[in-house]
C-alpha cells in the first residue's frame, strides 16, 4: 500500500510513519506541494514472513561431488625443506 504524505507531517511525526511503514508493508510518498520528492521503502527484511527461516546448517548438502579416492594418502610431490 502507498501512503502519501506531506513533508511538514513526516517531519513532525517521523518515528510514528516509518514504524508504521515497516510493520505494514508500507511505501510512504513525500510530497512538498504537489511535488513528490521522496519514496521511503521498508527494507526486503523488515516484514515479517509467515514460512519460518530455513537453517543455514545442511543448506550445502547435496552439492559436493567425490572426483576421487579421499581415503588413501597422496603420492610423494617431491617436497623438499628449503636450506637455511
Amino acid at each position: 500500500m502507498n501512503k502519501i504524505v506531506s513533508k511538514t507531517e513526516l517531519l513532525a511525526d517521523f518515528d510514528r510513519l516509518v514504524a508504521e511503514a515497516a510493520a505494514n508493508g508500507d511505501v510512504l510518498t513525500v510530497k512538498d506541494g504537489e511535488a513528490e520528492i521522496a519514496t521511503i521503502e521498508p527494507s526486503a527484511g523488515t516484514k515479517q514472513s509467515s514460512e519460518p527461516r530455513k537453517s543455514l546448517f545442511g543448506s550445502m548438502k547435496g552439492t559436493a561431488v567425490i572426483l576421487g579416492d579421499i581415503v588413501s594418502p597422496i603420492e610423494d610431490a617431491g617436497w623438499e625443506l628449503l636450506p637455511d
